[in-house]
């Protein structure tokens, strides 16, 4: 602290002061009544202290008192100290980095270690085996598959030539030097050990290298192989078993094929013939059953009896009717079969040709379906279609009646069965008319072609005549 007094000793008690420190205080510091003053917790440094005083006038001297003042540091921060922190801040850290390092070092040796047991383990565990040698080609780990592969125990391997340990021939033993030398890698089979003479062994040597390139190293990969030669040696000989199997079924497939192209020639010729004969006779049936017609109409023609006469007509459109159906199948590219819409309009427009009536036109309706019938039921069909026919044009209309005559065919398939319906627009038929009564053949001729088509016959008379006969169109056996 500091005490300061004025030179006045009128009223001493009211003299008044100013001061400063410089270095510390911005300004004069006004102090009435008191005489001293104190400075504490200063900076170490240089520093001046200043006061000037008035009198009881109120008059300030412009030369005050001033003092040098140094306060210095305590010794915990002078620049000694601070040195000796710096030392053993440096110290410290140095000491933090060194036991860092050896931790992580040890770290890093200890998982390095926990990976290579890992590694050890794993190729312990491998069925091939697997030898590791230094650029020396001194084995310095083998793993147990050593002694299964090459009769060797690991532990009395480490420290062998690893050339000279897995091959015990001369002649491969250089060749596997020579590759080493030259490409750092040999790939190949070996024989197998003297214990195992008949055994191979699959072997794969190659040289590695570290990552600073600083040394190198020797690694071998070998495996027994007996089993998959043994293997690929029966698939070689199945192979040319295969081979020569199929080679000979070529051979005799080739014959078969060659034999079976000759049979279809002569089947096809065969077939080439049998149809040129079908049609021959198809066309020698036609011309003697129209040799025949031909003969019925000479017989007609000289007789005198109309009634004999009208008998020999009727004979004659039968004959025509089964003479059109050989004409169709003759005509025809299928032999077994006739296009029957074809055949009834023929047929109809000859009946309506042959049996006119005087002072009437007769129309012709025809409804036919697309179907093809075989000769076993497209003949009796014909012929019930020419009886039916007959009797409507002979028997239904009267002579120079007003109304035309119209004659209705059908001939449907509906599902597994035929369906052929015959109508006119004439008289109609008897009150009592029972087909199998009637006496008339032509009558007779319908019912018994509809007992052989396995069909049914029914009629009616509404209108005129009207007769339908249904029967199935399947497969059917033959009627004597």
């Amino acid at each position: 602290g500091f005490k300061f007094v004025a030179l006045d000793f009128t009223a001493p008690l009211k003299n008044q002061f100013r001061y400063r420190l410089k270095g510390f205080d911005l300004d004069w510091v006004d102090l009435v009544g008191e005489h001293q003053t104190t400075y504490t917790n200063l900076d170490p440094g240089d520093y001046e202290f200043e006061v000037i005083g008035s009198n009881n006038d109120l008059v300030w001297n412009d030369r005050g008192a001033s003092i040098r003042v140094t306060v210095l540091p305590p010794p915990w921060a002078t620049w000694w100290a601070y040195l000796g922190y710096l030392t053993v801040l440096i110290v410290t850290v140095l000491l933090l980095l060194k036991n860092n390092t050896r931790r992580q070092r040890f770290e890093a040796e200890k998982r390095y270690s926990q990976r290579l047991q890992l590694y050890i383990e794993s190729l312990e565990q491998a069925t091939e085996c697997i030898i590791i040698a230094n650029e020396k080609h001194e084995i310095l780990f083998a793993n147990h598959a050593i002694a299964a592969v090459h009769g060797l125990v690991p532990t009395a391997a480490v420290g062998q030539d690893v050339v000279t340990a897995l091959i015990s021939d001369g002649a491969q033993k250089a060749a596997v030097t020579q590759a080493l030398e030259l490409t750092g890698r040999f790939e190949g089979e070996i024989a197998g050990p003297p214990t195992a003479p008949n055994q191979t062994t699959e072997v794969t040597i190659a040289r590695v290298q570290d990552s600073k390139l600083s040394e190198s190293a020797l690694v071998s990969i070998s495996r027994d192989i007996t089993h998959r030669k043994q293997t690929e040696a029966e698939l070689t000989d199945y192979r040319k078993n295969l081979e020569s199997l199929v080679a000979e079924r070529s051979v005799a497939l080739q014959r078969e094929i060659s034999e079976h192209k000759e049979a279809r020639s002569e089947l096809a010729a065969s077939l080439m013939e049998k149809e040129l004969l079908l049609k021959e006779v198809h066309h020698r049936v036609k011309n003697n059953m129209q040799v025949i017609s031909s003969l019925l109409n000479m017989q007609a023609d000289a007789q005198d009896d109309a009634v004999l006469v009208s008998l020999l007509g009727e004979s004659q459109q039968r004959i025509k009717s089964m003479s059109l159906i050989h004409e169709s199948l003759y005509q025809s590219d299928n032999l077994l079969e006739i296009n029957f819409e074809d055949y009834i309009r023929t047929l109809a427009t000859g009946l309506c040709r042959f049996y006119t009536i005087p002072g009437v036109e007769v129309q012709l309706e025809v409804l036919v379906d697309q179907v093809a019938l075989e000769l076993d039921t497209a003949v009796p069909c014909g012929l019930i279609i020419n009886e039916l026919i007959s009797n409507a044009l002979k028997h239904g209309f009267k002579t120079g009646q007003a109304e035309s005559a119209v004659i209705d065919v059908q001939f449907v398939k509906d599902r597994d069965w035929y369906r052929l319906k015959i109508s006119d627009n004439g008289c109609g038929l008897p009150a009592d008319f029972d087909p199998k009564q009637s006496g008339s053949m032509g009558m007779e001729i319908v019912d018994i072609l509809t007992q052989q088509l396995e069909g049914r016959l029914s009629f009616q008379s509404t209108d005129g005549a009207q007769f339908l006969i249904e029967f199935p169109a399947v497969e059917r056996k033959a009627h004597e």
